[in-house]
This record gives structure tokens, sequence and C-alpha cells, in this order.
């Protein structure tokens, strides 16, 4: 061997040494590989808004989905709003449905504008209630004294129905998405 290709496999392992740390150093700084995590999109909050337009306070609790999802209950002051907030996947045919103390309920089935708007807001009063249309932008006026083993529903998909059911107040946290 001569000194011309001893010089240049020297050369080449100095090179590997040397410029092997330094490429993956330059990677990680291009490519931060151990800090990329797979995240899933998150889906986005969506809320129930409830305003409470009677006289008296009312306890008042809300589902979601297919009515097993519990988002949680509240008292509502005359006057006053609350809301829940959640995020998981809705389509044209999910449904909110809101329980009021003395049994009234308020249920939006078919709800695809609310659902797409990701807000639903409704005002309640003693003898109805009124349900803000983001397409018309006003409050729709419906009565909700129908027996519960035929609810009224509407061309726009609101539902209403009358049961009597009691329950606890249980204010759980927002939903984390």
């Amino acid at each position: 061997m001569n000194m011309n290709s001893s010089n240049l496999i020297l050369l080449l392992i100095s090179l590997l040494l040397f410029v092997t740390p330094l490429s993956e150093a330059w990677l990680r700084i291009k490519w931060p590989v151990d800090q990329i995590r797979f995240k899933p999109p998150s889906l986005p909050m969506k809320k129930i808004t409830i305003i409470n337009k009677m006289s008296h306070a009312i306890a008042i609790k809300c589902y979601g989905g297919d009515h097993n999802r519990d988002l949680g209950s509240d008292w509502v002051e005359p006057g006053a709003k609350t809301s829940f907030e959640f995020c998981y996947p809705v389509s044209p045919k999910t449904s909110f449905k809101c329980i009021i103390n003395g049994g009234s309920i308020v249920a939006y089935q078919q709800s695809y504008e609310c659902a797409n708007n990701k807000h639903c807001k409704w005002k309640i009063y003693d003898d109805f209630t009124k349900v803000y249309s983001w397409k018309r932008e006003n409050w729709l006026h419906h009565d909700y004294e129908t027996p519960i083993w035929k609810p009224r529903c509407f061309p726009s998909g609101f539902c209403i129905d009358n049961p009597r059911l009691p329950f606890k107040v249980n204010r759980l946290p927002p939903q984390g998405c």
C-alpha cells in the first residue's frame, strides 16, 4: 500500500468519525424525530347555552349524542345562563337534550344546524322555549307541552317532549378535546 492510499483511508475514517456525529446533530436540528409525536386530530369544542327566562330558578341537566353522554347539570337563577361544553363527533342525527326541573325536556333531534355551527342556544320560558336558528339568524318559538309518548317534532328537526324525571345537580368539568 502506498502513502496516498493510506492517507486516503485515514481521511475517510476521520471523516466518518467526525462527520457522522455532526450529521446526526444536524438532522436532529432539522428533524427532531424524538420530539415528533403523533397527535390525533383534535375535535372542535361544542357548546350548549341555556338562558333561564322563567321567574324562578331551575335545575337543568343536559345530554348529548344518543342521550347517553351526560354533559352535566347546573342550577340556573332567573335571567341567568349556563353553558355545557363538550367535544366528540356529531352528525346530522346527533341530538342534544336538556331536562328541566318540573320535567320539561328540550330535545334538539336531527340537529345538523346546531352541530355544524358548534353552538346550540335555548331560551327557556314557563310554557314555551325558543331555539336560536343560525340559518335564519333569529329565535324560533316552540311550545313544549306535549306528552312524552308522542314528542312534537318540527320541520327544522326540533323535537320536544314532557316527562317527569327527578335528578340531582352535578356540574361536570368540560371534557378535554
